[in-house]
């Protein structure tokens, strides 16, 4: 997922704009969502139930990177077993990635109920050592993450993705990331019957 998020935020995508004012809902199958009401965002290409966009932020190399993404899940018998696998799945492995790019520094994840569906909220802050700036800059940059992940009320084989991060130079990290990450997260409804 870093890797994702750290894709769009980095500018390996062809734009294009995404419609504004008001932002129109997002649909990906059996689950929709209305992104940021913010110019500047352009959507990347992605792949079937997945969608990607990125915006630039204040400084020449900050990026914004949002991803929702619909995948097939195993069905779960509690919020507990859910919880714990995905803890497992998303803090249990390695703190740098194969290639050496990205070092994990820090991961909580939580059970979030306030869709009344079996979410957790995952924040993550990791460090891109060898980041694509525009400024040609070399140093790393500090990438924050806040990602929701659902099981689909009605369709619980059905496991939905949505995430909003944000890639900057350290020191300058957007104290309202999470409450941006909450609102978005709160646009998401579900669609569809088993």
């Amino acid at each position: 997922m870093i890797t994702a998020l750290a894709c769009a935020a980095a500018g390996c995508f062809t734009p294009r704009p995404l419609p504004y004012h008001p932002a129109e809902r997002i649909y990906l199958g059996v689950f929709s969502f209305t992104p940021p009401d913010e110019p500047g965002w352009l959507t990347t290409p992605a792949d079937e139930g997945v969608f990607n966009a990125a915006r630039r932020g204040a400084s020449q190399d900050e990026t914004y990177a949002l991803v929702g993404a619909l995948r097939q899940v195993e069905e779960y018998a509690s919020d507990e077993e859910f919880l714990g696998r995905a803890r497992e799945a998303l803090t249990g492995g390695p703190k740098l990635s194969e290639d050496g790019r990205y070092e994990l520094r820090a991961a909580d994840v939580q059970l979030w109920k306030e869709l009344g569906a079996r979410c957790v909220r995952v924040t993550n802050v990791a460090i891109d050592h060898q980041p694509a700036r525009s400024s040609g800059s070399e140093h790393s940059m500090v990438m924050s993450a806040v990602t929701f992940f659902c099981i689909h009320p009605r369709i619980p084989s059905r496991g939905i993705m949505l995430g909003l991060s944000q890639r900057c130079d350290e020191g300058q990290e957007d104290a309202a990331l999470d409450a941006k990450a909450q609102a978005l997260a709160a646009t998401l409804e579900f669609h569809g019957s088993p």
